[in-house]
């Protein structure tokens, strides 16, 4: 009876134990987050807030991925050509 107790206590905790370290907290310094959230209001036409957030992105980048700050400019341009803006 004992040994049956004390098994199944061992097996919930180390159930729980993994579960609780395979959870990766999300955090807005996330790298590329403001890229993500600028392209989310983008694909809902949220056009002006996109530009913002994709904005701060190539000016806070220090461009370790290349490829996301020229999809980042492409988008901005996009988006200001959305809004009529004479910068696009």
């Amino acid at each position: 009876m004992n040994r049956n107790r004390f098994v199944s206590i061992l097996g919930c905790l180390v159930i729980f134990t993994v579960q609780a370290m395979a959870q990766a907290p999300f955090t807005d310094s996330e790298m590329g987050s403001e890229f993500i959230r600028g392209m989310e209001l983008f694909n809902k036409e949220k056009y002006p807030a996109a530009i913002r957030f994709l904005d701060s992105y190539i000016e806070n980048n220090n461009n370790s991925d290349v490829i996301l700050l020229a999809e980042a400019k492409y988008y901005r341009s996009v988006a200001a050509l959305h809004l009529f803006n004479p910068d696009a």
